[in-house]
């Protein structure tokens, strides 16, 4: 060390030697450094928070001490993981810095703690090999927390940063760890609508439906992100694969529907009730997904949506006119207010959804009062204005209100399908008999024009 300082001390003689200048400054300031942290604990820390590691390091390797807190009881370490400087962490541990000694007294939270809040991929990367190297420490150090109870992996959760999660999840970070609430770190990535984070989470076996008391349910949490539909729709879809039951309810009756339609993303309504959410269920204050809908001033696409579905929709208009909703939502509403089945909202009906409705018994003369629409009344204006194309939810109503034909029979519903099959079985036994011999063909033609579309609803 002493020939290293005395050729750092050499004049400058100009020439090839003005390259040596900067490093020479650079030693200057580290026995400066060296020399102040003598009198100031923390002027290490301020050196490392203004940006001077390499007089820091260099200062590290005169001498400095790499485990001194500051005045306010801060360690280097921390200082250098949460300004994400990876060769002064690294040179702080070569000098013995101790990582789990490395605790913001506020905070309680450590280094690697802070590094992974801020996302500093390297430096968690030497932390997590120190604290293994360290009596195959590093489990403790995953699972170490901040005040709240929050590990790194929370941590890196909360503020989204998804490689930061997955480096964590490989060093097997516990996935479903509880903070002092019992929050999880899916539980936070969901509140800020975090896909990546969540990605990484579920697919190292992070629990979707975890949800500790007075805590709500990582669904409920991503349906009821206003700020960014996309992302909340997306993290949705990705926690229904998990496992997330669409129609569980948390604490007070509350839904992920209910919190889908609070905040207008017709996105999620609409995946959520592909997966079974109830329509009509109520809060503890006796309020609904409609209800919720209203109140908040969803777009029209969401109360399209729950009325289509088949939400009850008693006094929505009023309510919806009472909770000042958009315009557009009162008056589609109120010129709604008949239709009481969802076959009755063909033009938002895809389909394969009519067809199913269909086939489940869904009736196409269902009616709410005497005068009122009916589906089958709905179809003919549709198709009286040309807006039946063959294969439309209008056109399958039409066919359905048809007599029984070959080609209407997959839309009745199980019950007059089996009958069908009885019928036509019947038929074909006649046919088969004696009497019949020669006109066997001629009878079944009859037998399925005329006597099965009369025997059958």
């Amino acid at each position: 060390m002493a020939a290293a300082v005395q050729r750092d001390q050499r004049p400058n003689s100009g020439g090839d030697d003005d390259d040596d200048c900067p490093a020479d400054a650079t030693m200057a300031e580290a026995r400066a450094l060296v020399e102040a942290c003598g009198a100031d604990a923390s002027a290490l820390n301020d050196a490392i928070r203004a940006g001077r590691s390499a007089a820091a390091v260099r200062a590290l390797g005169l001498g400095a001490d790499a485990s001194r807190a500051d005045r306010d009881g801060v360690p280097p370490l921390f200082v250098a993981a949460e300004c994400g400087d990876a060769e002064l962490v690294g040179a702080l541990l070569a000098r013995r810095a101790d990582p789990h000694a490395s605790a913001h007294p506020l905070l309680g939270a450590g280094a690697l703690w802070i590094a992974a809040s801020r996302g500093h991929d390297a430096c968690v990367a030497r932390l997590l090999a120190a604290a293994a190297a360290a009596a195959g420490a590093r489990g403790a150090a995953l699972v170490a927390t901040d005040a709240r109870g929050r590990s790194a992996l929370h941590a890196a959760c909360a503020n989204g940063h998804a490689a930061m999660a997955a480096l964590l999840l490989s060093a097997r970070a516990p996935a479903d760890a509880q903070d002092a609430r019992g929050a999880t770190a899916l539980q936070l990535a969901c509140r800020a609508a975090h896909v990546g984070c969540a990605r990484e989470l579920l697919a190292a076996r992070a629990d979707a439906e975890r949800a500790a008391a007075r805590t709500q349910p990582p669904l409920l949490l991503a349906c009821a992100h206003a700020g960014a539909p996309e992302r909340a729709a997306l993290l949705a879809r990705e926690l229904l694969a998990a496992g997330a039951r669409a129609a569980r309810a948390a604490e007070g009756g509350v839904t992920a529907l209910m919190r889908a339609a609070l905040a207008g993303n017709a996105a999620c309504v609409e995946l959520l009730l592909d997966h079974g959410a109830d329509v009509d269920a109520r809060d503890a204050h006796g309020a609904t997904a409609l209800t919720h809908a209203c109140a908040g001033g969803a777009p029209l696409r969401v109360v399209q949506l729950l009325c289509s579905r088949g939400a009850a929709r008693a006094g929505a208009a009023e309510r919806a006119r009472a909770a000042l909703a958009p315009r557009a939502v009162v008056s589609w509403l109120e010129r709604t207010v008949d239709y009481c089945t969802p076959l009755h909202h063909l033009q938002l009906t895809p389909p394969a959804r009519a067809r199913a409705l269909l086939r489940a018994g869904g009736d196409v003369r269902a009616v709410v009062r005497p005068g009122a629409p009916t589906p089958l009344a709905l179809a003919r204006e549709l198709a009286a204005r040309g807006d039946a194309p063959d294969g439309s939810a209008a056109a399958l109503v039409l066919a359905a209100a048809a007599p029984w034909s070959a080609a209407t029979h997959a839309l009745r519903p199980a019950r007059v399908r089996a009958r069908a099959v009885e019928l036509l079985l019947l038929g074909h036994a006649l046919a088969r008999e004696p009497r019949f011999a020669g006109v066997g063909a001629a009878l079944l033609d009859v037998w399925e024009a005329r006597v099965m579309p009369s025997a059958l609803p």
